[in-house]
């Protein structure tokens, strides 16, 4: 459905961690040349890669949000003295016939055009507003950690985002069925949560689907999931004693398509993966996982573009002494695995050689 994509280097260590023998340019050229892939606003309003396929499906499944959302934005510009229609006035014509702005060109023009400063915080939400509107895209990077994103008309990169728009009611429930799918067992929490959509909106789409899965409660709700899957997981037996490590990147899309998320993140491990603070609140530190299970944390050390090799530094585990030596082993085997993903592959795509 996408890959989370709020930071950079997310989609490509979400793939990395998925993905055998993955190669980075892959995704960069999707994204920048063959525009296979787009980075747009989606689930919960954050930016999402997705299939530009699927473009059309969220437009239209996300039309409830995507219009509460502006009309919201529009509340906060007439609280600033900014009428965001004016703006977008501006903003279309700079665009039309496949131009290319930065956003501090369209911030000047904004500025000019309206005849009034404004703290340059604004600016972002003017360009939220004309995202959510399905009217501008980002387009292109020079390197993968090139924070200088051209927008341009998503009419005009993405024609398709326009044309055979599927019912919103029907689209909903297709992307409430994917999902299901991708994630499930899930609960009507998680759903509402993930899309996201009011409790209403979320139960008439199960009532749509509800042929296709099947229920059950766990931990006081109620669950659901596909009937394929449920009758493969019955038959599910467990071959070997293997352990499997994960490391997972800051925000990886897993995680974050839960509201309820005690099953995969036990409570001794939230002070590792939260962090204080408003603006960090609910945001995912990149984790360590054994068996379906964080257990600890991660980060990357040193920048990308410079100086020494980027490294990957285990900031703590949950109660490590109940680990075995072999499963320590494990986990830093693959976080030299990582290092080497950073070094060899990513690295070259940010502006940096290659380090030996």
């Amino acid at each position: 459905m996408g890959l989370h994509s709020t930071d950079y280097l997310t989609p490509y260590l979400s793939l990395w961690a998925r993905v055998a023998d993955f190669e980075p340019r892959t995704l960069f050229d999707d994204l920048n040349r063959t525009r296979t892939a787009v980075r747009m606003r989606a689930f919960r309003g954050t930016v999402f890669i997705v299939h530009r396929k699927n473009v059309p499906l969220l437009m239209s499944g996300l039309r409830l949000f995507y219009s509460s959302t502006t009309t919201q934005l529009e509340r906060f510009g007439r609280k600033e003295g900014i009428d965001l229609k004016q703006a977008e006035k501006i903003v279309l014509p700079l665009l039309a016939g496949r131009k290319l702005k930065t956003a501090g060109e369209l911030n000047r023009a904004i500025r000019l055009g309206l005849g009034k400063a404004f703290q340059s915080g604004v600016l972002p939400f003017i360009l939220r507003y004309l995202e959510f509107k399905g009217l501008v895209v980002r387009v292109g990077q020079k390197h993968i950690t090139d924070h200088v994103i051209p927008y341009g008309l998503l009419g005009d990169w993405l024609p398709e985002a326009s044309r055979g728009t599927p019912d919103p009611d029907q689209a909903l429930a297709s992307l409430v069925r994917r999902y299901i799918l991708l994630f499930g067992p899930v609960c009507l929490d998680d759903i509402c949560w993930w899309l996201p959509v009011p409790k209403t909106a979320g139960r008439k789409a199960l009532d749509r689907l509800k042929e296709d899965l099947a229920f059950f409660d766990f931990d006081g709700r109620e669950y659901m999931m596909d009937r394929d899957d449920r009758r493969r997981f019955d038959r599910f037996r467990p071959v070997g004693d293997a352990s499997i490590i994960n490391f997972l990147p800051y925000e990886d899309h897993f995680p974050k398509a839960y509201a309820v998320r005690r099953w995969f993140l036990p409570e001794d491990a939230e002070p590792l993966l939260y962090e204080k603070g408003v603006t960090l609140q609910g945001q995912i530190r990149p984790s360590i996982w054994l068996d379906g299970q964080i257990i600890g944390r991660w980060e990357l050390t040193g920048p990308l573009r410079r100086g020494a090799p980027a490294g990957v530094r285990i900031v703590g585990l949950v109660r490590p002494s109940r680990f075995s030596k072999k499963i320590l082993a494990a986990i830093d085997d693959e976080r030299q695995r990582l290092e080497r993903f950073l070094n060899h592959k990513l690295r070259p795509l940010c502006g940096a050689k290659e380090e030996s």
